[in-house]
């Protein structure tokens, strides 16, 4: 697996976060940064070559 997309795991202790996204404290949490690609960006990636 690719070390970046290995990622740490925590629990919810904030009250406000659960409250805000409408799950109980304790509750697994998970942060990570998606970048999203536009189509046209997708299509230009999959035509270059890739490293082995």
């Amino acid at each position: 697996v690719k070390k970046s997309l290995i990622i740490d795991v925590g629990k919810v202790e904030d009250a406000s976060l659960a409250k805000k996204y409408d799950v109980n404290e304790q509750d697994w949490l998970i942060r990570y940064d998606f970048v999203l690609t536009t189509r046209d960006e997708t299509q230009a990636l999959l035509t270059m070559p890739t490293a082995d």
